[in-house]
């Protein structure tokens, strides 16, 4: 008995773990849905984060992979969204002059306009969560989600399916 605990408790994600997991998750897609019940233009939300994220990085080489990684989405996502901006003549494509293998991304006059119209759509709403959470609140969540994601890009990748499917023969 106390051998099947035992296996059963290591089967079993810390709670503590489990729940934050969960809640950033769901604040994720809060935050989707706020972000796009504030924009005021034919952009998803994820439209505009990746043009919000190759204005941050238009001192650096956007490319696909860099742009993936820094949104957290896979590059098959990633890939969807960038030919669809490119088709909307807000992103452009560039070939990296070091390896001409490499595409890169950047912002177009268009694509710029479109980021400072987003930005000032979204400036009272910003403000509003500012003042309800206040800016130490904000940096301490910032802090906290840098070290999150350090940690978890530090881990090995785990297997999927680490355990026995129900009716499987063990």
């Amino acid at each position: 008995m106390e051998a099947s605990q035992d296996r059963n408790r290591q089967l079993q994600p810390d709670a503590s773990w489990a729940r934050l997991l969960r809640d950033l998750s769901r604040c994720g897609r809060l935050a989707q849905r706020a972000l796009s019940s504030q924009l005021d233009s034919a952009l998803s939300a994820s439209q505009a984060a990746l043009l919000w994220t190759c204005r941050e990085m238009e001192s650096h080489e956007a490319s696909q992979l860099e742009l993936a990684r820094r949104m957290g989405m896979s590059p098959a996502q990633i890939s969807s969204l960038v030919e669809e901006l490119r088709r909307r003549e807000l992103l452009v494509s560039e070939r990296c002059p070091q390896d001409r293998r490499r595409q890169t991304w950047r912002l177009t006059a268009s694509g710029q306009q479109i980021v400072c119209s987003l930005d000032e759509q979204l400036e009272a709403w910003s403000a509003a969560c500012g003042d309800q959470l206040g800016d130490t609140t904000i940096h301490e969540m910032l802090r906290g989600l840098q070290a999150l994601e350090t940690l978890l890009n530090r881990l090995p990748d785990v297997p999927a399916e680490t355990h026995v499917r129900r009716g499987a023969a063990a």
